[in-house]
């Protein structure tokens, strides 16, 4: 039976491309997550209220993962326990309810009120919800969508 042998010119170029495609592919990922946590980052900082600022600094972000496997988060460090219960009413606020003296007499004293007539005030209003991390998300919504679109361009660029 005849046989025909084809030679394709630059052959070994494809392949070699193409065996640093995954690597690129990867770190083109990484890099889109990482720019993209730590925008989010920053505008949720942006939008958090700042009385003693601690609210804020213990807002971060961190990427896990690589490439495909690529998890972005953007939380509380530590986000446990008062200040983790704090994020939680500031995100979504709460609904009237009276709440502990103590927990308010700090910062009540710091605004010149006593404890009782913010516990007051929440018990009849409940605290209004900041939506920090909601908002930034929406706001960033189209720029991350953008960074992981282009993702696929660079890396055509990077393989050549």
């Amino acid at each position: 039976m005849p046989q025909m042998v084809l030679g394709i010119k630059g052959l070994e170029k494809l392949e070699k491309y193409f065996a640093h495609a995954p690597q690129v592919v990867n770190r083109e990922i990484d890099r889109a997550m990482q720019r993209s946590v730590q925008k989010l980052t920053t505008d949720v900082k942006v939008e958090t209220p700042a009385d003693t600022g601690r609210l804020r600094s213990a807002i971060h972000g961190r990427v896990e993962g690589r490439g495909i496997e690529t998890i972005g988060r953007v939380g509380l460090k530590g986000g446990e326990g008062r200040l983790g219960i704090y994020a939680k009413v500031m995100e979504a606020g709460a609904r009237p309810h009276f709440p502990p003296l103590e927990a308010l007499e700090v910062w009540a004293r710091r605004h010149g009120m006593t404890a009782w007539q913010v516990a007051i005030s929440i018990a009849r209003k409940g605290i209004k919800g900041r939506y920090m991390f909601k908002n930034a998300m929406e706001k960033n919504r189209a720029w991350v969508e953008q960074e992981f679109s282009a993702v696929w361009q660079r890396v055509l660029d990077a393989l050549g």
